[in-house]
């Protein structure tokens, strides 16, 4: 068995190994004389995120639901080849090649996700469109080194198969409510789909066109059902099948690299179906990449914080073990921490929780009996992230009435996740990708904040009610 001759062109221009799978020249399907009747599903959950990005292929109708996480091999992160590092390269020639290596030498970018997300109007549409074409250039080539290494380790299961593709693309639960945001990443999503088919080198230039064409509406290259799913979400659909669900109020906390996403929603069924109602939310460049640059200014002197990551998947430095440090710089250091935490748990977390309690779910009976949490995302790991929930928790008990504070979550491993995917690698890094795995009907029925009615003051309430409804000096 072969591979076609620009089949073998195709990989090698993306360095993968041409093996002895045969597949068709897109690398959408196995080049059999006699394929199944009826086609098999595939879903892409594409999780584009700051500093690495993550693939799951799902087929939602065979092998019970079998989800798979791509491994990117020797383009992975060395800490786990399934973190895809969110970066470009772009060559003196214009080309455009994943990762940051020393053997191309050119300009590195590792923006590619907060440029999407920033409201202000860039300089000049240029500027945006540029942009956007970074993004689709890391997706496209990302999507073909995934595509191409599913069909080769997965062979056996899907070896005759013919397959109808889908991705759907996650985007921050905070975008998902903002028109422009949302309709950046889903331009990305099909732009860089549409690059992933193609045979020739990506360059930048190329990626600028396939943003037009997908501004355009063109359909010429995007042969799948393409979605823009808020990630938020994608997090909790395990959770939403799992045992453990309860229907009504949860929190979710993403701390990442760059930013932290916080977002209240409410779950519930109707008629067989999942329905969030996405209540608040907020997202906030306020990452560990920020904690670290406060302790870069707090403490100059030392050498170890100078640094700036240019590795946004590995923890930050701590300087809680170095014991050469003195008492002016520790306490410098400490007082860094301090505000870094203080300004996450008030400009973020109690910030949707004050703005749910007062006007989109303030008789929820999980504000008196716990209300359900769940904490995830890479930075999730570090020792400032329950410090940061159990600040807004202190403070919501001292200014609400009756309220019990949170009842902590671990996202469920599901079974359907082949490879053996450790628990915690699947909370912090792999949960938003397998949600965003599964088919658009089976995740539910997404609803943003704005079509969502606040609910009306009860002025019924009494003491209790002008409680609720006082602002005090430490909430401002």
């Amino acid at each position: 068995m072969t591979i076609r001759a620009t089949g073998r062109r195709l990989l090698a221009s993306v360095g993968l190994r041409s093996g002895s799978v045969p597949l068709t020249t897109d690398l959408l399907q196995y080049d059999v004389r006699r394929p199944s009747r009826h086609p098999v599903d595939l879903v892409v959950g594409f999780d584009f995120g700051t500093s690495c990005t993550k693939v799951v292929i799902q087929s939602p109708t065979k092998l019970r639901g079998r989800a798979v996480a791509v491994d990117f091999e020797e383009l992975g992160h060395f800490s786990s080849h399934r973190l895809l590092p969110t970066v470009i390269t772009e060559a003196s020639s214009g080309e455009v090649h994943l990762g940051a290596g020393t053997d191309r030498p050119g300009q590195v970018r590792n923006d590619l996700k907060i440029r999407l997300l920033e409201q202000e109007v860039p300089a000049s549409p240029e500027e945006l469109e540029g942009y956007t074409a970074r993004a689709a250039a890391h997706v496209g080539l990302a999507l073909r080194r995934a595509r191409q290494w599913f069909l080769t380790a997965e062979q056996r299961n899907y070896g005759t198969d013919r397959f109808r593709w889908a991705m759907n693309f996650g985007v921050p639960s905070a975008g998902f409510d903002d028109d422009e945001i949302r309709e950046r990443f889903h331009r990305v999503a099909r732009a860089g789909w549409a690059l992933s088919l193609t045979p020739e080198h990506v360059t930048l230039k190329r990626a600028i066109a396939s943003v037009r064409a997908a501004d355009r509406g063109s359909k010429s290259k995007v042969d799948a059902t393409i979605e823009v799913v808020p990630e938020v979400a994608a997090q909790v659909v395990g959770y939403a099948k799992s045992r453990q669900r309860r229907d009504g109020l949860h929190l979710l906390v993403d701390i990442g690299a760059s930013t932290i996403d916080v977002c209240a929603f409410l779950l519930h069924g109707v008629d067989g179906d999942d329905v969030y109602e996405l209540l608040s939310a907020e997202v906030k460049q306020l990452g560990l990449l920020a904690l670290h640059a406060a302790r870069m200014r707090a403490a100059p002197s030392v050498s170890d914080l100078q640094t700036v990551p240019g590795d946004l998947v590995v923890p930050i430095p701590d300087w809680t073990g170095k014991v050469k440090l003195s008492p002016e710089v520790r306490e410098q250091l400490e007082r860094a921490d301090a505000a870094y935490v203080g300004g996450c748990s008030r400009q973020v977390l109690y910030k949707v929780m004050n703005h749910v309690r007062k006007r989109r779910d303030p008789h929820s009976p999980h504000w008196e009996t716990g209300l359900p949490i769940f904490v995830c995302g890479g930075g999730s790991a570090d020792r400032v992230a329950p410090v940061i929930v159990r600040q807004a928790e202190a403070a919501a008990k001292k200014n609400w009435v009756k309220c019990k504070g949170f009842e902590p979550n671990l996202l469920p491993v599901p079974v359907s996740l082949a490879g053996g995917i450790e628990a915690d690698s699947f909370r912090q890094r792999l949960s938003v990708a397998y949600g965003l795995s599964f088919d658009s009907f089976n995740i539910g029925t997404i609803d943003s904040p704005r079509e969502i009615q606040d609910v009306p003051p009860d002025d019924g309430h009494g003491l209790a009610d002008w409680k609720d409804r006082f602002i005090g000096m430490d909430q401002v």
